[in-house]
């Protein structure tokens, strides 16, 4: 997925994505392109850039653990 358009992601992957229980995403690309998606995603990854450090709250810099919920 990393940095993907998600609308152009082929279809079986997707599905795969939102079947599953938990989607652990790993890198600041993921969280930037999956943020929004609507699974269970536990993303890991060290805020490199300032935009993201700030939207987390946190320095950049910092390693990030951050769960979002299915909708």
């Amino acid at each position: 997925f990393v940095g993907d358009d998600l609308a152009a992601t082929r279809q079986a992957l997707l599905s795969a994505a939102e079947q599953a229980d938990l989607v652990i995403a790993k890198g600041q690309g993921n969280y930037e392109t999956l943020s929004d998606h609507p699974a269970n995603v536990v993303f890991l990854f060290i805020a490199k850039c300032a935009a993201v450090a700030e939207e987390l709250g946190v320095e950049t810099g910092r390693f990030v653990v951050r769960e979002t919920q299915a909708r």
